[in-house]
């Protein structure tokens, strides 16, 4: 891309050291092909300095469990990551069936040990494919999914990160209890 179409003014603004700067992270692969995967200003840093890509801790835990519906990780200025979850009816209740707990509701079974027993195991599964700092120490699962109508998610059921986190910053700032004394 040389630059926005009929804003050469739009352009020279963006232009460092010969680079077009959308704010967009990205990596090259070895074919010399661009993917972008991530916007700058949703990198969360923690406490320790560590930039962290939300979206990428949130894709390695929908991608290692099965049941989970929606995720949004937190950490911004914190010591570690933690993660909101939502799990999804239909798998939830295959689940359950597989499990013998059939006869829960979708309710009781989010907040469930087992569940959360199965959830941790497959959390520790997603952090595998994480860096250190990027895995996910603590999570929360709410007995509930982010809604269009709550304003948790856009009319195209994208998650509103900072709305979620404001929604629910009872839930996160008791993720990380150290940090609250």
């Amino acid at each position: 891309m040389r630059g926005y179409h009929d804003a050469p003014e739009l352009t020279a603004e963006v232009i460092q050291d010969g680079w077009f700067h959308t704010g967009d992270i990205g990596q090259v692969d070895a074919d010399g092909y661009l993917t972008l995967t991530d916007r700058k200003k949703d990198l969360m840093k923690t406490s320790g300095g560590k930039y962290v890509a939300p979206q990428k801790v949130e894709g390695a835990i929908v991608a290692a469990i099965p049941f989970i519906s929606q995720a949004i990780a937190v950490g911004d200025g914190r010591n570690y990551i933690s993660a909101i979850l939502t799990l999804d009816r239909d798998n939830l209740a295959k689940w359950a069936a597989v499990h013998g707990q059939a006869d829960r509701s979708y309710e009781q079974l989010t907040q469930s040990d087992e569940v959360r027993a199965a959830v941790q195991a497959l959390i520790d599964t997603a952090n595998q494919r994480l860096e250190r700092w990027e895995t996910v120490k603590k999570f929360t699962i709410l007995d509930h999914e982010f809604t269009v109508d709550e304003g948790g998610v856009t009319p195209s059921m994208k998650l509103r990160r900072a709305t979620i986190t404001s929604m629910y910053a009872d839930v996160v700032t008791g993720m990380y209890p150290r940090e609250a004394e």
